[in-house]
């Protein structure tokens, strides 16, 4: 994530089938929970890491940890395709729907005072230039409570501390009322098809799940052969040791060679989707025995 671009929101973590159905991403993820605090307590958690050293470790493992992660990505994505299906009533800012009153006896859930608010928040939050930043916050807060040595975006973490706690806070109220208010919901037909329009960014489509900044042209000069056949060797290493997070105490450069190895996989599937190109043939001369045949 550290090579990607943050031009445009794209739907980065989630598969065809859930972005054609974004309200029962909210039910897998809110149905076992009676109010949005555990959510919010697991996304804390990692402002806590990030600045109190060692506080990892008294979790079971940082793989619970990067599932959390993993399901406040999928719960921001969720968010960003939901606020593109918003309901007619509700436009940008606080225009509501005609003649509609709030507190009237005549209110429903549909139109309660509740819901409208926490839509209006996901407009807000959702409509402020890209807000792809809010994940690679979230990314980046979880790396440095994993104690870096590889990279260091220290100052970024410094910048967003606060408010980007906030305002995935603000969402994951919001995305819970909803959630609370719209069970069996069914999506309309007009909304099937702008959510049909979204996944050409799904994770199993045909695509690569970041846009990155280094470009197909030149990823064999942006990127050396020796330093992607070391993240391979590390990778190995780190994957064979059973004791590897009892021994080690900066787990987050498993994510950093992990999230450069799936850049260099990434840049060359589109090289040779794109370019049709033979990668074989090209630059880098991969020892025989560390080809996958």
């Amino acid at each position: 994530m550290f090579r990607a671009t943050f031009t445009d929101y794209t739907p980065c973590f989630l598969r065809i089938e859930e972005i054609k159905d974004p309200f029962g991403v909210l039910k897998s993820i809110f149905e076992s929970q009676p109010n949005p605090e555990t959510t919010i307590d697991e996304c804390w958690d990692f402002w806590t890491m990030a600045f109190r050293p060692n506080y990892w470790m008294t979790h079971e493992s940082p793989r619970v940890l990067y599932e959390n992660f993993l399901k406040l990505a999928r719960l921001l994505d969720t968010g960003w395709i939901i606020s593109r299906i918003c309901p007619s009533y509700l436009t940008i800012g606080e225009t509501v729907k005609t003649g509609y009153i709030p507190g009237q006896e005549c209110d429903t859930n549909l139109h309660g005072g509740s819901l409208i608010k926490a839509y209006e928040t996901l407009n807000n939050s959702y409509l402020q230039h890209n807000r792809f930043d809010l994940p690679f916050d979230l990314y980046n807060t979880f790396y440095h409570g994993l104690m870096p040595t590889s990279l260091d975006f220290e100052d970024i973490l410094k910048e967003s501390a606060y408010s980007s706690f906030q305002e995935i806070n603000e969402l994951i109220l919001s995305l819970y009322a909803i959630y609370q208010a719209e069970k069996g919901k069914i999506i309309s037909k007009n909304d099937t098809v702008k959510l049909e329009g979204f996944t050409k960014f799904a994770l199993d489509h045909n695509i690569t799940q970041f846009n990155y900044y280094d470009s197909v042209e030149n990823i064999f000069e942006a990127f050396d052969k020796k330093q992607f056949l070391s993240i391979i060797e590390f990778l190995k290493n780190t994957s064979c040791s059973h004791f590897f997070w009892k021994s080690n105490g900066n787990p987050a450069n498993v994510l950093y060679y992990l999230e450069e190895l799936q850049f260099v996989m990434e840049i060359l599937w589109d090289y040779y989707i794109i370019e049709s190109g033979n990668v074989g043939s090209v630059k880098w001369k991969i020892p025989k025995k560390l080809e996958i045949r």
